[in-house]
């Protein structure tokens, strides 16, 4: 399950997204600047809770399908 939010801090709307993972959920914070999230994007992080993860360079979910 993937769950939105949307947040605001210090008068700044940011968007947070929530996605139920086994073992730990994925979290990640968006901004017109960037991103900020869990550990989930460190690949050893992921090994430890026994996850498979890659990390690719790509534009769109196409790019990850066609890869």
């Amino acid at each position: 399950m993937i769950k939105t939010e949307k947040l605001k801090l210090d008068n700044k709307k940011l968007q947070g997204l929530i996605a139920e993972l086994p073992n730990a959920p994925l979290i990640v914070i968006i901004s017109l600047r960037g991103y900020r999230t869990c550990g989930h994007l460190n690949m050893g992080f992921a090994e430890k809770l026994g996850q498979a993860a890659a990390i690719v360079g790509i534009k769109n979910i196409d790019e990850i399908l066609n890869g």
